[in-house]
């Protein structure tokens, strides 16, 4: 269930309204999701078959069960070990959106900064998704319909800079950090204090050499950045925000279920929040303690 259909449901008291909710949403994503053997094998079974032919060569990917996975950090490691030799590297999250051109724009825009180490990076302005939300006869949410990849990215030429800032320190004593949009756009990349995990891009041997993703930090949600800020930093390494608006991300969550929330239920995010840990946020169980961890960095 979506976020949105989470928190719908949450507002109905009655148990029996709330099985019938339930089941009202799963009769709507049954009909709006394609079925048969035609439709299986139109949807491509991984990155490289949705790309056109001709750069399929180019494409180098990973499948791996979904329960095998620990978190961010250690999908980035099995992603470097995948590296060939390429002479820049671009670090992305997921539910990315790029203008055309992207690549020659950023790579000016590194060349422009006036380091012998730079690093682009920043959190990227929001785009949206081109949906329409679809209730049922008593007026509840069951769920949403949209133009498969649709994306509503912002005004093309607004390239006013979006600066990493930081907001607080967490009940754990780690720093919070979020982006805000400056006033005036600039013509040269500005000198910036921090590094962003989902979007950085640089040469390669930034973070092939210098600072790889640690494959010993299961489920890392806050703290990675730091530490391969960290890292970067001390080994000569300069933090430099993009001065055009090229790539963009999709923050809002409420449309699927937020992963970091299923982490923290199964007590495997490390450095959660006493909230968080105990299950709060979410209305969960508490967990059990867990056992100490020691991170190593390079």
């Amino acid at each position: 269930m979506t976020a949105s259909v989470v928190e719908e449901l949450g507002k109905i008291r009655d148990g029996e309204e709330q099985m019938k909710y339930v089941e009202s949403c799963k009769a709507f994503q049954l009909e709006a999701t394609p079925r048969g053997e035609d439709s299986l094998r139109a949807k491509p079974k991984s990155a490289k078959q949705a790309l056109p032919e001709g750069v399929r060569k180019q494409v180098r990917e990973i499948h791996m069960p979904f329960h095998e996975a620990e978190g961010p950090q250690y999908a980035r490691h099995l992603a470097a070990r995948l590296y060939a030799g390429e002479e820049y590297c671009l670090q992305i999250d997921s539910h990315m959106r790029f203008k055309r051109g992207w690549d020659h724009s950023m790579l000016q825009m590194l060349h422009a900064c006036p380091s012998l180490h730079p690093i682009l990076t920043t959190y990227p302005l929001a785009y949206k998704l081109d949906t329409t939300t679809v209730a049922d006869s008593e007026g509840r949410l069951v769920g949403t319909i949209g133009r498969p990849g649709s994306a509503l990215l912002p005004d093309a030429d607004d390239d006013r800079p979006s600066v990493i800032c930081a907001t607080k320190f967490g009940p754990t004593g780690l720093c919070h950090m979020a982006a805000h949009q400056l006033h005036e756009p600039h013509r040269e990349p500005l000198p910036g204090l921090f590094w962003a995990g989902m979007c950085s891009f640089s040469r390669a041997e930034a973070l092939m050499g210098t600072a790889p993703p640690d494959p010993h930090a299961p489920y890392l949600h806050l703290g990675d950045e730091a530490s391969t800020g960290c890292r970067l930093w001390t080994h000569g390494w300069d933090f430099f925000v993009p001065c055009k608006n090229v790539i963009y991300h999709l923050y809002r969550n409420d449309y699927r279920q937020a992963e970091g929330r299923e982490d923290r239920r199964m007590g495997l995010q490390l450095y959660a929040g006493e909230e968080e840990a105990s299950g709060g946020i979410d209305q969960a169980p508490p967990r059990p303690p867990s056992p100490p961890i020691t991170i190593f960095a390079s």
